[in-house]
């Protein structure tokens, strides 16, 4: 593709923007990819910023700058150069709902502010705020950063006050949804325009606050990079929540050289983030692997279910916050209460401190009213705290500050192997305040949003038959089958099906039908999938099928052939040529047909060119040889041969009513064998 953006809502200024556009159920893919991208964005220079993707890769296939009031909903958006959908500066109240979102080069949505210190000459109020109040929800998003390693499903930068809801992400190559600022404006500024950057007004340049992820769904992640999480926040901004969302199955691969992963991930310069309300499990890699981790001040951790497996790091992980940042406010006061942590494998870590050296009674300012409990036996361990790292030492701690109320004991959950972590009703959990979170509210939300995948159509069995099969959506009670002789137009709905597949039949052959599918939950109709087609074939006719199972040569003509239980491709018995036979044939009338293909197993050993062991079609006046059996490498190994003719050209010839097939053994000497097996002749 050569165009850059299918659709580019562009305004004339920040005061002139475009506005109130509703795209609607649209189909959109195929959009530029740039011939250099700069991974992790801009490295050098005054806007150095490792998390800001580069300006040339934000193309994409919906792209929106000076717009606002934009709703892009139900739409079908794949193969995007860059991003599927891109809100760039001065980009506000936009909403990305209910679209299918997939194989994107880098980024599904990514949404990208003004950056610090854009704005500023007298005062830190000048920061220019441009980004903002984007709600972005029940969206699919999957298998995106097909061409760029560090992308997200959902990406934030220097944006806030937005609602991210009810998303399916997955198939990602790092994060499932990431937001992030600069990497640190100490060492790279000492000033923006007349303003010194001090601790007191640092915040005050980023812009990524207030924003919500509530309600995700976010698995399979990681999938080619690491140092990540499933969420992962750093230096966004402040005050953000992470609420009820449901992490999973993260696993940087093996391949390569470091393995650090997360399900949530508050990197250096994240503060004051509440972490609520989310089930985490399955998220290891060979050397460092946490439910959750996060560093700098001020971040709760509340009412979650942070599952560890056994062979990783720790439950909950707490460190300093990096450099480039306020130091004077230190770093810690984190708070951790009324959680679940069930950690296994007998060597389980639960919280996890980088060192002892590190740790001090400032770095946690409550953990109390948790639940811990190591189905696989073994110590409470509490890496690198002062003194012993056991829960008795913990609890005693900084004047017995943390987890007096804490218990150890089993949370009940329903079914731990099938990943179900609901509560029984007699969860000791609830005894310490402990609230039940419905793991099935995290993701797709509504009939509106969920589309069929991956839909395939295939030929039939029989003539004028084309088979459809899609992967089954949760909750549909039924789908709608749509089918035109046009692509993109002319639809019309052909039935409905109550499962995942679907036989449209009594098509012309030759004829290619293009097909939709939609699900229909409860009372409502999911948009459209994409859209597939296929070209029903006629269907074939067997005219013969021989294992050679009757023990006999029974129907063939046959020279100094047997039958033998020895060797056999399958079943009981095959045919076998020694020194001495001669042919074996069978005749068809095969007039009336377009097409024949006749199939079988065959072995040999000790045959060579000089055997003239041929396969051999009769064309009426000469039996012409087509194959030679013996002399195929490996010996001593069943071998397959197919052969197809048509009714035209040359091989007209052979389409009489006393067309044969036969093999001739020429001269097979002491010791030389050839093996026939599961032949197969159909015709259409």
């Amino acid at each position: 593709p050569t165009v850059k953006n299918i659709f580019e809502f562009k305004g004339q200024s920040a005061t002139e923007r475009v506005e109130y556009i509703i795209f609607e159920g649209l189909t959109m893919w195929g959009s530029f990819f740039t011939k250099a991208y700069r991974a992790g964005g801009y490295t050098a220079g005054p806007e150095a910023s490792g998390n800001r993707p580069g300006e040339e890769d934000r193309e994409g296939l919906v792209q929106m700058e000076n717009a606002s009031n934009i709703t892009v909903r139900n739409c079908n958006l794949y193969n995007g150069g860059h991003c599927c959908v891109h809100m760039g500066y001065y980009a506000s109240h936009n909403t990305i709902e209910g679209n299918a979102i997939s194989d994107c080069g880098s980024y599904g949505v990514l949404s990208i502010g003004k950056d610090n210190g854009e704005g500023v000459v007298d005062s830190p109020s000048e920061q220019i705020y441009d980004n903002k109040f984007h709600s972005i929800s029940n969206n699919h998003i999957h298998n995106c950063g097909v061409l760029a390693g560090d992308a997200a499903g959902i990406y934030l930068y220097q944006s806030g006050d937005n609602d991210i809801a009810h998303n399916l992400v997955h198939g990602m190559p790092r994060y499932g949804i990431g937001m992030k600022g600069h990497g640190g404006l100490y060492g790279k500024y000492k000033k923006f325009g007349n303003v010194t950057i001090t601790d007191d007004n640092y915040w005050d340049f980023y812009t990524g606050n207030n924003n919500t992820i509530r309600y995700n769904h976010v698995y399979d992640l990681l999938t080619d990079s690491y140092d990540a999480g499933g969420i992962s926040l750093r230096r966004s901004g402040l005050y953000n929540i992470i609420d009820n969302n449901r992490i999973h199955d993260i696993h940087p691969p093996n391949s390569m050289d470091y393995h650090f992963c997360f399900g949530i991930y508050l990197d250096g310069g994240t503060s004051y983030t509440d972490i609520t309300n989310n089930v985490i499990y399955d998220v290891s890699a060979k050397t460092v692997g946490y439910p959750i981790k996060m560093k700098k001040v001020h971040n709760t951790v509340i009412n979650n279910i942070l599952v560890l497996e056994a062979g990783t790091n720790g439950t909950l992980a707490m460190q300093e916050g990096g450099g480039g940042q306020p130091e004077s406010v230190g770093y810690g006061y984190h708070t951790v209460t009324h959680n679940i942590m069930y950690a296994k494998g007998e060597a389980a870590v639960l919280y996890w401190f980088k060192s002892e050296s590190e740790f001090d009674c400032d770095l946690v300012s409550e953990s109390d009213y948790n639940l811990f409990y190591l189905p696989d036996g073994g110590p409470y361990t509490f890496q690198s705290i002062e003194g012993a790292d056991n829960f008795a030492n913990w609890k005693k701690l900084c004047g017995g500050a943390y987890d007096q109320n804490s218990i150890t004991q089993d949370p009940l959950f329903v079914n731990v192997a099938k990943d179900n972590y609901n509560l029984a009703a007699n969860s000791p959990a609830y005894n310490i305040g402990f609230v039940a979170i419905d793991q099935s509210l995290a993701g797709l939300d509504g009939a509106q949003y969920i589309l069929v995948d991956h839909l395939v159509a295939k030929p039939g069995n029989a003539a004028g038959e084309i088979k459809l099969t899609w992967d089954a959506v949760t909750g549909a009670s039924s789908y709608t089958i749509k089918r035109s002789t046009s692509s993109g137009a002319g639809y019309n709905t052909i039935g409905t099906a109550n499962a995942s597949s679907y036989k449209d039949t009594g098509l012309t052959d030759g004829t290619r039908y293009y097909y939709k599918v939609s699900a229909v939950i409860g009372d409502e109709e999911a948009p459209n999938s994409r859209e597939t087609s296929a070209l029903p074939t006629p269907s074939e006719t067997v005219l013969f099928s021989d294992g050679f199972e009757s023990g006999d040569l029974s129907g063939w003509k046959a020279s100094d052939w047997t039958i033998t239980s020895g060797k056999k491709n399958s079943g009981s018995y095959s045919a076998l040529a020694t020194e001495g036979s001669g042919y074996l044939y069978k005749k068809l009338n095969i007039s009336s047909y377009s097409k024949v293909t006749i199939s079988f197993f065959y072995r040999d050993v000790g045959v060579d060119d000089d055997d003239q062991a041929f396969f051999r079609l009769f064309d009426g006046t000469d039996h012409d040889p087509i194959f030679e059996v013996g002399n195929t490498e490996p010996e001593g190994t069943w071998h397959f041969y197919t052969k197809t003719i048509k009714n035209a050209g040359a091989n007209a010839q052979y389409f009489h009513s006393k067309f044969e097939f036969r093999w001739t053994m020429g001269y097979l000497d002491a010791g030389e064998e050839i093996w026939i097996d599961d032949v197969l002749v159909t015709a259409q």
